[in-house]
């Protein structure tokens, strides 16, 4: 694993835990933007991870350059 990884948690109103996925990789992975629709509570993600490919859940991201960018829903 890289020197940094994100996760993104989701809990229901009463503080169960809903779902949680990490993002992770070989290199650096970092999440810049957060935001969760107020119609139907979907969180929307974007940041970048550097030098290597990097892993979303069960997605592999793809391996364009130096520094790749992503958004995900």
């Amino acid at each position: 694993m890289g020197s940094s990884n994100a996760f993104v948690v989701r809990y229901s109103e009463a503080g169960a835990h809903v779902g949680s996925f990490e993002l992770g990789g070989l290199a650096d992975e970092t999440i810049t933007a957060l935001d969760v629709r107020p119609s139907d509570g979907d969180i929307i993600i974007g940041g970048y991870y550097e030098n290597g490919g990097a892993v979303l859940g069960s997605f592999v991201l793809p391996v364009g350059g130096g520094r790749d960018g992503f958004v995900a829903r």
